[in-house]
């Protein structure tokens, strides 16, 4: 039942599901292990967040001549 409803979430509602989770794993970490753990898993995240950001908003033409390149070379 959770699975058939996060397979109909669009690319911006799995996002905020994502950011949630990440937040409530982040408080879990801070009372668990302490500031170090739970900074260093933000900072990760962060990554991650960014790099899933700009493969969803680049341009699929620009996909297509990286692919072409790489195919290429």
């Amino acid at each position: 039942m959770l699975k058939d409803r996060l397979n109909r979430l669009s690319y911006s509602d799995g996002f905020r599901v994502f950011k949630l989770f990440n937040f409530a794993l982040t408080v879990i970490f801070y009372h668990l292990c302490g500031i170090e753990l739970a900074l260093i898993y933000i900072l990760s995240n962060i990554s991650v967040c960014l790099i899933a950001l700009e493969i969803h908003t680049r341009p699929k033409e620009v996909s297509k001549d990286e692919s072409q390149r790489t195919a290429d070379e």
